[in-house]
């Protein structure tokens, strides 16, 4: 299980990395964008696509932190009740239902992206597959974590030492 923990930490290290110089260009964007628009009183035209581009890959980009750190937003009220034992049988039925939602988002995000591969952005003139493929890479990075949780829950379930 130490590689599942090394793997599981190395996405993490790389995908909060990456989340930083988005979030910081993306910053550093909007105040740019500001001091132009109502200092200088020359709005630059791509600023606003360009923001709203890196949001989205923040978006998806975080909702993969998110999972690492399983602080998705769920209702556990019932899942609390249940025994430990059911309550592992149920986390694990919940991450197969995800990683197949998952696949399909991945496979549907990519077929999405060959689609749009040939358009260009209003402003920036980049091919709007650029934009997409935030979806399908943030799906990647999630599905490859709920799947190292649920072989993780499994391995516990069956009394396998997962912390070896």
């Amino acid at each position: 299980m130490k590689v599942l923990d090394t793997l599981s930490k190395l996405l993490r290290n790389i995908t909060e990395l990456i989340i930083s110089i988005v979030l910081i260009c993306m910053l550093t964007l909007v105040i740019l964008q500001v001091l132009f628009r109502y200092i200088l009183f020359m709005p630059l035209g791509w600023s606003e696509e360009m923001a709203r581009y890196l949001m989205t890959w923040l978006v998806f980009l975080g909702a993969s932190i998110a999972s690492i750190k399983g602080e998705h937003l769920a209702i556990t009220f019932l899942l609390d009740k249940l025994p430990s034992r059911y309550r592992t049988l149920v986390i694990i039925l919940i991450n197969v239902i995800i990683c197949i939602f998952l696949a399909f988002a991945i496979k549907y995000g990519f077929d999405f992206i060959d689609k749009v591969k040939d358009t260009k952005s209003t402003a920036l003139q980049i091919s709007m597959a650029i934009p997409y493929l935030s979806v399908p890479v943030g799906c990647i990075l999630i599905f490859i974590q709920t799947f190292i949780n649920l072989l993780k829950d499994t391995m516990c379930l069956f009394g396998r030492n997962v912390s070896t």
